[in-house]
């Protein structure tokens, strides 16, 4: 069975670029990528990282008054790649 990913939007890079650090940090593998086209333009850039990481991640964001958006989860189907709101 595949593992699931999500991508975190951020409302500037620089809070993106402080998520990574932090999350890093703290044993949360992240990985940032542009964001996806179809996700809206945000600042441009996401963290993409595994589902099971996502609740800590976020704890982790929320205590560390780090701003972020939206929480997607990463679909892939026959069909294609589409992206569902998580969180």
């Amino acid at each position: 069975m595949m593992r699931s990913e999500c991508l975190i939007t951020f409302p500037g890079t620089h809070n993106m670029l402080k998520a990574e650090m932090q999350l890093n940090s703290q044993g949360i593998s992240t990985r940032s990528m542009p964001l996806p086209s179809d996700l809206g333009d945000s600042c441009g850039f996401c963290l993409r990282l595994w589902l099971e990481d996502v609740t800590m991640g976020l704890f982790i964001l929320k205590e560390l008054k780090i701003p972020y958006g939206t929480v997607y989860r990463i679909i892939e189907s026959e069909q294609g790649k589409y992206y569902d709101v998580f969180a």
